[in-house]
């Protein structure tokens, strides 16, 4: 009781202390900070700045008065307020947490759309974070970092949740979600998103994609997916970040706002999804994870019905009274998105349409999306039915964006009743169309005639041939009967095309059919607005017509739903209306020039002016020009030209082309043959900046016709007029081809471009990055192919736009025609980009030459059709260019040939400059070995990564790897590719190299990688310092290149140094930053810094890669490597370059001592070098000896020697240490014993030269392993073990070709034995059972492991105990633990089954024989052996006769070598069984596992014992490592 009472009080004093809590718990004493900007769902631009914000202490965030938390997740475009949102890098705490500090991250919104890398490129200040009770956070802000541009915290809130949503949900049936749609581009930001939604496919769950979605599938641009895995019932509601893929192989580089998810019971998710930021998104579904729904409360579906149906639909209808179906409701102008969907509605019966109380009916005309409410507006596909007609049947259309009939709906049932309206028998629309609604439109009935009862609209703007005046647009309002004058006189409304920007507006308006008879009444028409990509670029509202008694028309006008207005068309005019033309202002004659002949003067192939101005060629114009053909007095017949070459005008729409105006004309049609005579031909215009709006741009504008005739000699004559003065700056376009001087099916070039077939996706490759000139011939790996004759899918053939011939092939009869090449942007169109069109020739033994030429713009690139491939006929082929100019013998560093390409120079700055691949080594017959060269002098490969089209190519090739060493011999080397900034996007076939006296190297190049496009093997050339750059450098001490240093837009720096420098910060020696430095520190747009560590005094002079940091991220930009070196006195020298983009070497401020931290002085503009001479130098400070060793001179050079107590165990070895780890090594000898021997510790390597030695406590240590750090080790095996061997080198310093002085060479070995029993003791009892099995003490490094599990996926193992069913399929995975996955796999030799623990028991059931089934035991099936580290199989269970419920198991397993090839068998193939090789297997083991037990209501009657369960834990003995020491002391004299 005592006891009792001392915890009640002490509970109250706990409680009395709680009341009054301590001020210092952030948790009850924080700022308030609700701020509606700051949330991620708010992605408009603001010029908020937190840098400016004096923060003070804790703060507590709220968004409209509900409690937030900062955002952990990054979202692609979101400012936050400011320009770039900050976040948190790491989850929040837990309330147990107390205080932590937690990084903070900046994702630019400008940066996203550039850079997969984007998210969190800036890094802020930290701040401290505390979870409270009550589930909310405070937060310690501080300032941000000032280098980031406008930074802003981010904060999100999620609703609280007032129901359970798995049972308070909308239902989203949309099968054109699913992962395997494609064709639109459907934007999620087009739909009104609230609350949650459960997502099916045609009545079955389906849910979203846990992985990376390509690119337009699921009818959208940007498919969105879960970046992480659903929860679990027991999970609730979670919160999981939406990935989506912009460009290429990119899966994540667009982020939406997060959703949270909840798995429900009956096995389906529910979503709380929200609009995604911008750019158009859309979720996805998955479908493969299609499953029948189990019946569960699901929420009430709408029924639209109110009326109990008798026979007559015209007196039992149900009413539709909904505003938001008027297709007058201008929802797609004014942003609206939709928010209802027809297809959620159970329809039942007929249906009367009402807007607002009043009658309405279904449009029978098309009308645009996201208008009736929905994002497909569906209409009638036809006229209304009579009275007398009854019941009619009519198809009912949907829109996508302007395509009216782009969807076909189910037909509905619609009748006509007395007292003139409709009915219609609705039906659910087809679930393939996006958020369909049935729209429906009122016209009123004139009370009067409107023939005598209209509004007058007298206004000259209206006219047809009136251009619109920039500073006074007209548009049309009003809403009525009008009737249209011309200056007094009656006009009416165009039925035709009228241009653009002409009757004062900028889209004129004109009426689609032709206007009605007296007797027709008042009719409904449909009007166009003409745009920049065609005649019918928009559709406004249709209004009624009627023809009134007079020969005049009067029309009911509405308001337009875009900046328009209705034209009156003045070519109907009598002619006593036309007045004089005014004279044009202003007006250009072009020169001509007489043909000189005689020819009679009625002839225009004789008598013409010869029209010849280059900026008319398509081939080659299409940057703009002020040109305009309109202005010119046009007179007579012309022969084109362009350059002195006959030319011909255009028949083909090129997309971009304006030949020197704004928009390019060219005849719609083909020109005349020799016997036609003048034939008069249409002309069209296409405007240079419409084609990328529409795929109806190509001929969107209609000018005067002109004649054309056909001459002798052929060419053409043209009677060129003045073009319609409405067309924004026409040109008339020209084209010439060039004289084929020989047969182009015996001269051409070939391109073997596998990667250009119509299969091939994944990278964006842009067809003019290469140079084109000339005839070309198509190879798919050395077999015939050809262009593809019909439609290519955006994104194929590797490149944006995939370019094909549109038109069927020639015959060889044929010879040379000309062909229209077309290209598909967006979603389903397939010709909306047209490039200049090409010359093919069919040639004998069955192949085609196309005269290629380079697209005129976009990321365009020809493809090759894989169903078109045939073996090449034998014929006359061009020379192939041989790279040769040596007979060779056996060294090749005596015997190679040259390469002197100055195009290779990786510091040509190719692709800075606009350079195009010009070369392809694939086209190469390279034979032998080659020596580089650079202008005259020798060169090596790069290598670190080279940019893309930076060494004639368009891939540029690098050696991944170092250099070999003289004593190396030849070595393989792997090549790597670029791909843009991707430097290992591509690997070709490993090439030979050899190092050779002279300090040069020699190659041996081979044909690269067919699948590479344009590949060049690079080359750069070092220059070895003539003296020590450490005393001969220019000092740079400028205070502006400190990385605290902000850039200044009026005195941007830019280096443009070469040579040796060393820096400083006012005085004090500084260094280059080795890590990350924001974008526009350091003076510069682009400050530069070292991706990687400073170089030891002992490693000399090294090569490192500098980075650039940029919008999307730290390293956006990569610039030449430059070459670092330590000195002595702690300090740095750097060779720099000039960079190849506008940035600035950085100094690193942070690294600088405290004394140093003074007001910056004013920077000078100039940079002095100085030469630092040495004085007496104190050798011994530089050295650092350890306590058993003493500094002192050998042979004139000072080091460490051994004190005489320094102990001189295996002196003839350096006192040599080893430890080997799995598959990796340390190692370590004496410093001064090594240099009493006279090697200097810093010229020791490993066999890789980069794996230099680390001095610590007088030992010199080394270390590789098998991953990132190989360091030159060789993995051998000699049949009873497999060894990984390496050396210690120690080389001397010489510059000659021939050395006295001795070489160091130190052998030593890991070795790991190949054969070893293990075995695993576990019972494995009841049904629920895991096995665990540990390892034995001892020495060993590697374990092998034996689970059961219960399904063949193996993920779900057996828990618990483990009783087995009779015939229950048993599923065991083998694995090893601890070696190379990439170099080993794991082989079940043998696996058999005992009654009792002992492997070696006479009585066994053989399971696996010889690595394969056992051939009496039809129930085991070997599901993976010989592949990785982890092998698999399955067998029913069973019982051995003799009285037994015990089972245990034990395998024999190997370890074999992937590299070998020999490590999986087909068990298949009758002839399984194959004869060991030493050099296959490398180690092997045993493990057992058992007993498996049968459990107890599966026995039959005959078991006397009772089974009972063990407990025991399972063991594994381990594989035991056995370190064989092989060393071996070598000295070269």
């Amino acid at each position: 009781m005592r006891f009792l009472i001392s915890l009640c009080a002490s509970l109250l004093l706990l409680l009395i202390n709680g009341s009054t809590t301590s001020s210092s718990d952030p948790c009850y004493n924080y700022t308030i900070l609700d701020e509606y900007w700051r949330d991620i769902a708010n992605y408009y631009y603001s010029s908020g700045n937190d840098s400016l914000v004096e923060w003070r202490g804790w703060y507590r965030l709220y968004l409209g008065g509900l409690s937030a938390q900062m955002s952990e997740w990054c979202v692609s475009t979101t400012h936050c307020g400011g320009e770039t949102g900050l976040s948190l890098s790491g989850s929040h705490p837990r309330l147990q947490d107390g205080v932590v500090t937690r990084e903070v991250v900046g994702t630019n919104d400008w940066v996203w759309m550039w850079s997969s890398s984007s998210c969190g490129s800036y890094k802020s200040n930290s701040i401290r974070v505390k979870a409270c009770p009550g589930d909310y956070y405070v937060y310690e802000l501080v300032k941000p970092n000032t280098s980031i541009p406008r930074p802003m915290y981010c904060a999100v809130a999620f609703q609280n949740i007032s129901s359970d949503p798995c049972y308070n949900y909308k239902s989203l049936d949309r099968p054109w979600r699913a992962n395997n749609e494609s064709g639109n581009s459907i934007c999620d930001y087009s739909f009104s998103w609230n609350g949650w939604y459960r997502l099916f496919y045609r009545g079955m769950n389906i849910q979203l994609p846990e992985t990376c979605v390509s690119i337009y599938r699921c009818n959208t641009q940007v498919p969105l997916w879960l970046n992480g895995p659903h929860p679990r019932t027991e999970d609730g509601v979670v919160i999981r970040e939406v990935c989506g893929g912009t460009y290429g192989t990119q899966c994540c580089d667009y982020k939406p706002r997060p959703i949270r998810v909840k798995a429900c019971p009956g096995n389906y998710y529910v979503y709380e999804l929200v609009k995604p930021n911008s750019w158009c998104a859309g979720y996805c579904t998955n479908i493969s994870t299609i499953s029948q729904p189990i019946s569960t409360i699901s929420p009430a579906i709408t029924t639209r019905t109110n009326n109990t149906l008798n026979y007559d639909p015209c007196i039992n209808y149900n009413t539709l009274n909904d505003s938001w179906r008027n297709i007058l409701s201008y929802g797609y102008i004014y942003g609206s998105s939709a928010k209802y969907d027809d297809t959620g509605v159970n329809w039942d019966g007929w249906y009367r349409l009402f807007l607002n109380g009043l009658s309405a009916q279904m449009p029978e005309w098309c009308v645009s999306y996201l208008t009736c409410g929905g994002f497909s507006s569906l209409w009638l596909a036809g006229s209304h039915p009579r009275l007398e007609d009854g019941v009619v049947t009519r198809d009912i259309y949907g829109s996508y964006f302007e395509q009216c009939s782009y969807y076909r709906s189910d037909p509905i049932q619609v009748k006509a009743c007395p007292g003139n309206y409709y009915v219609y028998k609705f039906t659910r629309p087809d679930l393939s169309i996006p958020s369909p609604a049935y729209c429906s439109v009122r016209f009123t009935t004139p009370s009067v005639d409107p023939c005598y009862n209209y509004n007058s609209l007298d206004e000259t703007w209206r006219a047809t041939n009136n251009s619109y005046n920039s500073s006074n647009i007209r548009r049309d309002y009003f809403q009525g009967w009008y009737r249209l004058f011309y200056n007094g006189q009656s006009a009416q409304m165009p039925e035709s095309c009228v241009n653009q920007y002409m009757c004062g507006t900028y889209y004129p308006m004109w009426i689609n059919g032709s206007h009605p008879r007296l007797e027709d009444g008042v009719v409904t028409r449909q009007v166009c607005g003409s745009g920049w990509s065609g005649c019918c670029t928009y559709k406004s509202l249709p209004i009624q017509v009627k023809a009134c008694p007079g020969n005049y028309y009067v029309y009911e006008f509405v308001r337009p739903v875009f900046l328009g207005a209705y034209c009156a068309d003045v070519t109907r005019l009598s002619a006593a209306s036309s007045t004089t033309a005014a004279t044009p202002t202003a007006f250009i004659t072009p020169t001509v020039t007489s043909t000189g002949s005689t020819t009679s003067s009625s002839d225009p192939c004789y008598n013409y002016t010869i029209l010849d101005e280059y900026w008319r060629d398509i081939q080659a114009n299409y940057y703009y020009s002020s040109g305009n053909d309109s202005l010119v007095e046009w007179r007579g017949w012309y022969r084109l030209y362009l350059r002195g070459l006959s030319a011909q005008m255009s028949e083909w729409c090129v997309s971009t082309t304006q030949c020197g105006g704004e928009t390019g004309l060219s005849l719609n049609g083909s020109h005349p043959r020799l016997e036609d005579g003048v034939v008069t031909r249409d002309v069209v215009g296409t405007n240079a900046w419409v084609w990328m709006w529409s795929s109806s741009s190509c001929g969107s504008y209609k000018s005067n016709s002109i004649r054309v005739k056909a001459c002798p000699g052929d060419y053409y004559v043209y009677e060129l007029v003045k073009p319609n003065a409405s067309i924004p700056r026409p040109m008339y376009c020209a084209v010439a081809f060039q004289n084929i001087s020989s047969d182009p099916c015996y001269n051409y070039k070939s391109l073997d471009r596998p990667w250009r077939a119509n299969n091939e996706s994944g990278t964006y490759i842009c067809d003019y990055s290469f140079s084109w000139n000339g005839w070309y011939r198509f190879f798919y790996r050395g077999m015939n192919i050809q262009l593809p004759e019909t439609c290519v899918s955006i994104y194929r053939c590797n490149t944006q736009v995939p370019l094909w011939l549109n038109g069927p092939h020639p015959r060889t009869e044929d010879g040379v025609v000309i062909r229209e090449v077309c290209g598909g942007t967006y979603g389903t169109q397939c010709c909306d980009y047209k490039t200049r069109p090409i010359r093919v020739k069919a040639c004998p033994g069955n192949y085609y030459v196309y005269e290629l030429v380079r697209p005129n713009s976009w990321c365009a690139g020809y493809c090759t059709n894989i169903s078109t491939i045939s073996q090449p006929i034998s014929t006359i082929s061009p020379a192939i260019t041989t790279r040769t100019n040596n007979t060779l013998n056996y060294d090749p560093c005596i015997n190679y040939n040259t390469l002197n390409d100055s195009w290779r120079n990786i510091r040509s700055y190719g692709y800075i400059y606009g350079s195009s691949a010009k070369y392809d080594d694939t086209g190469v017959n390279w034979d032998g070995w080659y020596r580089l060269f650079l202008n005259g002098l020798s060169a090596q490969m790069p290598e670190w990564c080279v940019s893309y089209l930076t060494c004639g190519g368009f891939s540029s090739l690098w050696l991944a790897g170092s250099h070999p060493r003289l004593e190396d011999g030849v070595v393989t080397r792997d090549i790597y590719g670029s791909y843009f900034e991707q430097c290992s996007y591509y690997r070709s076939d490993p090439i030979q190299v050899k190092a050779c006296p002279g300090n040069y190297y020699v190659y041996k190049f081979t044909r690269p990688d067919l699948s590479i496009p344009s590949p060049a093997y690079c080359s750069v050339r070092f220059t070895t310092p003539s003296v020590d750059p450490c005393y001969n450098y220019n000092s740079l001490d400028e205070t502006w290149r400190a990385t605290n240093y902000s850039y200044n837009s009026s005195n941007i720096r830019c280096d443009y140094s070469q040579g040796w420098y060393r820096l400083f910060y006012n005085g004090q020696s500084a260094q280059i930053p080795e890590s990350c430095v924001n974008q526009y520190m350091c003076g510069t747009y682009i400050p530069m810094w070292l991706n990687g560590s400073h170089p030891r005094l002992e490693d000399g002079v090294v090569t490192r890669q500098v980075c650039g940091s940029g919008w999307s991220g730290c390293c956006t930009y990569r610039s030449f490597p430059i070459q670092v070196k330590a000195c002595p006195g702690n300090y740095y020298v750097y060779e720099f370059v000039s960079p190849v983009f506008c940035g600035a070497y950085c100094a690193d401020v942070t690294r600088l001592s405290a004394a140093s931290s003074t007001t910056a002085a004013t920077p000078t503009a100039f940079i002095t070098p100085t030469v630092i001479t040495t004085g007496v130098r104190d050798h011994c400070s530089e050295l650092s000896c350890s306590e058993d060793e003493h500094c002192g001179e050998k042979n004139g050079v000072y080091g460490c020697l051994c004190n005489t107590n320094h102990s001189r165990w295996h002196s003839e070895s350096f006192d040599f240490s080893e430890t080997c780890e799995s598959s990796s090594g340390s190692m370590s000898v004496s410093r001064c014993q090594l240099f009493e021997a006279g090697f200097s510790a810093d010229i020791l390597h490993l066999n890789d030269p980069s794996c230099k030695g680390t001095v610590r406590n007088g030992r010199v240590e080394f270390h590789f392993d098998n991953n990132e750090h190989i360091c030159g080790t060789n993995l051998v095996a000699n049949g009873t073990h497999f060894i990984y061997d390496n050396f210690i080198l120690g080389t001397p310093r010489t510059e000659g070709l021939i050395s006295r002085e001795k070489i160091l060479k130190l052998s030593f070995s890991c070795a790991y034995p190949q054969t070893q029993t293990l075995s695993m003791n576990v019972e494995i009892n009841p049904l629920e059972s895991i096995v665990h099995k540990s390892l034995p003490a001892g020495e060993g490094r590697y374990r092998v492991r034996m689970i059961p599990y219960q399904d063949n996926e193996f993920t779900r193992p057996f828990t618990g105990s483990l009783d087995a069913e009779l015939n229950q399929e048993m599923h065991v995975e083998v694995r090893v633990e601890g070696v190379d996955s990439r170099q080993f796999a794991l082989v079940i030799d043998t696996c058999w089954a005992t009654p009792v623990k002992d492997p070696d028991y006479s009585l066994r059931w053989d399971l696996i024989v010889q690595e394969c089934p056992n051939p009496n035991d039809d129930t085991v099936e070997l599901l993976q052996n010989g592949v990785s580290t982890s092998s698999g199989f399955s067998f029913r269970m069973f019982i051995f006769t003799a009285n037994s419920t015990k089972l245990y198991l034990h395998c024999a397993v190997q370890l074999c070598l992937l590299s070998s090839n020999h490590c999986s068998v087909n068990c298949n193939s009758g002839q399984h069984w194959r004869k060991r090789r030493s050099l296959d297997f490398h180690d092997s083991s045993s493990i057992s596992m058992g007993p498996l037990m049968l459990s107890e209501g599966n026995t039959d009657k005959w078991v006397k014992d009772k089974v009972k369960v063990s407990k025991a834990s399972s063991l594994c003995a381990s594989l035991m490592v056995l370190f064989v020491f092989m060393m071996s002391f070598l000295i070269l004299f």
